[in-house]
């Protein structure tokens, strides 16, 4: 379960730089809202003002987008704490440590932001607009610069504008080339699908496809003007499948304000880039179905059309990156990715709505609707989550990923056998949150899911109160030790009966007075990392709020195989070679001692086929001979059977005696060091390792400050790369710097002082000089005067006039510097 150490954290307080990052009104006040008419209704939509890219969080506040890194801001408020001795709260407004985004382009109020895969770009959503923008390289949100400017385009102008629908959801496609397919959803029943290319200006006005949900569940779209039916097809979220397992990648949940979950499978996008094996699993899986047609005799012509169809694609995309292997012209340094597959038609079937068995638990009288969906991948079954707006969660187990199915030639009315094979997904339970609803929450309030970066069975839930962490992880346990594939559905429904539910924790309390819906929470964030820890961090409308967790004991220990350190010679230990019996399955006797003896059927035969010979006395001839030479041949076989039998027990008894022994050996040993660690005194030997513990953790501390403030990350690698020209340009600065003279602020007077010096002495050098050669002049110049020829060679030293006149002019110009010194400043 989530454990909470602290409900705040000191470098994101009130009063600091970090909470002012997330509770500052923005600079340019919010674009104000149109008047709504008595025909439209005051629903809100989904807010996400809160994303990541690592430890750097992006922030909206009303049409800004602020930036900074949460490492940098602990280690600046670490260093002015060790500094001053005391904490930096202070009624004064702190100092401003955040850099925004320079984005002219932005004049609606932003809902959402949701960063790309690759962390490349960022989707910026209002209640109806969207944009996209590409987000500075890593490392420049902890430049000096006030502003940072970014590239930015609007995303369907004609789709997406102030008279368009609502923008319900924005999500990024998984397999996008460089994060860069865009999946938006519109609460009037239409997915659009935008491959973006930010020098392409048309890649982001024209969606590269088009789902009409109405037109796919065949249901018609009144032509005059098309109002949602709120309880029935008014899209509420959707989310793209966690897990590579088969289909998953391209699969879309499409979650409908009346709770109903459909899915697009697959949604491919022009080009796209598979991770990792993902194809070769995806072959695997698809020749296991192909293969178990023939054992299933009830599968249906759509199973197997759509099984041809799923064959057809995959054949065309191995295709594809054969001829990528095989292309002589090919380069490594080259992008490749896959284009969308022409071999079958590029739009999906609408699958659902899915059957939910048992239907859910009906846990309130009250009007509400659906408003967020998320999945999630765990061993052996998938989760989907639903969330309502009385705060209520539905979670359904999917024992089987959605299959990839197309539609034909032309959409027609589905047929009675569709109708019959719609998905299922079963009900495992529905969470009542035990918070009270504040008046008018139905359209008015819409909590949202948020992912968890290190547990995947923990997700939170932002709602109007706070924000809940549910935790699934012990139920999953129990299924995992319980789905044995032998098993029938029967016994893993008891087991699941059993089983506790989901444990709801609350992480976030920010109506702790009546319910309002100004404290619902606008932005929430959850994050790893191993200086800034396991946090999460909420902000609403009036406050900010924080949460410290403990990592759980079987996370701490992994470890990235890059950072694992090889020896050359590692230590041996006395251990190494020991493998308890206990680990070993145990013995089992051959059967050959369970069975009942051969000679015993071998007479039973005999008997019944010659009774007379067998029961009567014993005759010498050549039957009964041929009766006793096949009975000696038995017990024979037999006697060598038992006698290898025994060889091997006698083996096993051995090696159980000196197992027994070896066992015996090692009891002693632990009774030994037991007896000398109890000897010891245990208590001050975990305070010294307590204080070890502390020292090494406060100089990792410094030591990854220092990183941070020289512009370093957590692995040492330099952040922001600079080029050799980069390089060169600023040594080419710095010799500028020292030959003009330029010196920092703050260091004016000691510079000052040791050019004086250093003036003093050299005028004291150049007076000496001048002495000395005075004379000297004096009598060139008397010479000219009497007419000597100029560039005649003087009679002391033999140096022409013309050098002579050259060198004291220069002498003269530098006295007249040396004389007249000026300071320069950097600015």
């Amino acid at each position: 379960m989530i454990n909470v150490t602290s409900d705040t954290i000191p470098w994101l307080a009130k009063g600091t730089p970090g909470y002012s990052f997330f509770a500052d009104p923005p600079k340019q006040p919010p674009v104000p809202k149109y008047i709504l008419s008595a025909t439209q209704s005051e629903e809100t939509t989904p807010q996400r003002r809160i994303a990541n890219r690592g430890t750097e969080v992006f922030v909206a506040a009303g049409c800004e987008i602020r930036c900074v890194d949460l490492r940098f801001l602990k280690a600046q408020y670490e260093e002015e704490l060790e500094g001053t001795g005391k904490t930096t709260q202070s009624s004064t407004k702190p100092e401003r440590r955040y850099q925004v985004l320079n984005i002219p382009e932005l004049d609606f109020t932003i809902h959402q932001l949701d960063i790309s895969p690759d962390g490349q770009y960022l989707a910026i959503v209002g209640e109806k607009r969207v944009a996209v923008c590409l987000l500075p390289s890593p490392g420049f949100v902890r430049s000096s610069y006030e502003k940072l400017r970014a590239v930015c385009r609007q995303i369907g102008t004609t789709y997406h504008n102030e008279s368009s629908d609502k923008t319900v959801r924005v999500v990024w496609h998984p397999f996008g080339v460089q994060g860069s397919s865009l999946v938006i959803l519109t609460s009037d029943a239409y997915v659009r699908v935008y491959d973006i290319t930010m020098d392409q200006e048309t890649t982001c006005e024209v969606p590269d496809q088009v789902f009409d949900l109405n037109a796919l569940a065949g249901r018609e779209r009144q032509r005059t003007s098309f109002i949602p039916d709120p309880e029935s097809f008014e899209p509420a979220s959707c989310c793209f499948a966690s897990g590579d397992l088969c289909w998953r990648p391209f699969s879309l949940y499409i979650l409908m304000r009346g709770g109903d979950i459909y899915a697009l499978c697959p949604i491919v996008p022009s080009r796209w880039v598979p991770s990792e094996n993902y194809l070769h699993s995806l072959q695997r899986e698809l020749s296991t179905q192909v293969d178990a047609l023939e054992d299933f005799i009830d599968v249906t012509r759509s199973g197997k059309l759509a099984l041809r169809q799923q064959a057809k694609w995959l054949e065309e995309v191995l295709n594809q990156e054969a001829a990528r292997r095989s292309s002589s012209i090919n380069r490594r340094d080259q992008e490749f990715y896959f284009t969308r597959p022409e071999s079958v038609n590029p739009t999906p079937k609408l699958q659902g709505p899915f059957l939910l068995q048992p239907a859910p638990i009906d846990t309130s009288a009250e009007e509400v609707y659906a408003c967020d969906i998320i999945h999630t991948t765990s061993d052996p079954v998938a989760t989907i989550s639903v969330v309502w707006s009385n705060a209520n969660i539905d979670v359904f187990l999917e024992f089987e990923p959605i299959q990839a199915r197309w539609v034909g030639k032309k959409l027609r009315q589905k047929s009675p056998e569709e109708d019959k094979n719609l998905p299922i997904i079963a009900t495992f339970e529905t969470i009542k949150l035990k918070t009270p609803l504040p008046e008018n929450h139905a359209r008015k309030h819409w909590p949202v899911f948020m992912e968890n970066p290190l547990i995947g069975e923990v997700v939170f839930i932002a709602h109007y109160a706070g924000v809940e962490a549910v935790d699934m992880s012990e139920w999953l346990r129990g299924l995992k030790l319980v789905a044995d594939p032998e098993e029938g559905e029967d016994f893993i429904a008891k087991q699941l009966q059993r089983t506790q539910g989901s444990v709801v924790k609350k992480v976030v309390d920010s109506g702790k007075t009546l319910p309002n819906l100004t404290h619902s929470i606008v932005g929430c964030l959850v994050l790893q990392d191993s200086y800034v820890g396991y946090i999460l961090i909420a902000s609403s409308e009036t406050s900010v709020y924080a949460a410290d967790f403990d990592i759980p004991f079987e996370f701490r220990n992994t470890v990235d195989p890059e950072d694992v350190l090889i020896l050359a010679n590692p230590p041996k230990s006395s251990l190494a070679t020991y493998i308890p019996s206990i680990s070993m399955p145990l013995y089992d006797p051959p059967i050959t001692l369970r069975e009942p003896p051969g000679l015993y059927h071998f007479i039973a035969a005999n008997v019944h086929r010659n009774p007379q010979l067998m029961k009567g006395p014993l005759h010498y001839n050549a039957e009964s001979l041929e009766i006793l030479r096949q009975a000696r041949e038995q017990v024979k076989r037999e006697y060598e059977k038992f006698t290898s039998v025994a060889e091997i027990m006698y083996t096993h008894a051995k090696q159980q005696k000196a197992e027994y022994e070896r066992q015996l050996l090692k009891v002693h040993e632990i009774i030994t060091r037991q007896e000398g660690i109890v000897a010891r005194n245990v208590k001050n030997r975990l305070q010294n390792l307590e204080k070890d513990q502390k020292e090494l953790k406060a100089k990792f501390d410094a030591a990854f400050r220092g990183l941070i403030k020289n512009g370093h990350g957590g692995s040492g690698e330099i952040v922001v790369v600079k080029t050799e020209r980069e390089r060169e340009w600023e040594a080419e600065l710095q010799k500028i710097v020292e030959k003009t003279g330029f010196v920092e602020k703050g260091k004016e007077k000691e510079i000052e002082e040791e050019v004086k010096k250093g003036l003093e002495k050299r005028t004291e050098q150049v007076k000496v000089i001048w002495d000395e050669m005075k004379p000297i002049v004096g009598k060139n110049v008397d010479e000219n005067e009497t007419g000597v020829a100029s560039g005649s060679v003087d009679r002391c030293d033999g140096v022409p006039e013309e050098l002579r006149k050259k060198k004291v002019a220069e002498l003269r110009e530098m006295l007249r510097k040396e004389f007249v010194p000026r300071f320069h400043q950097l600015p």
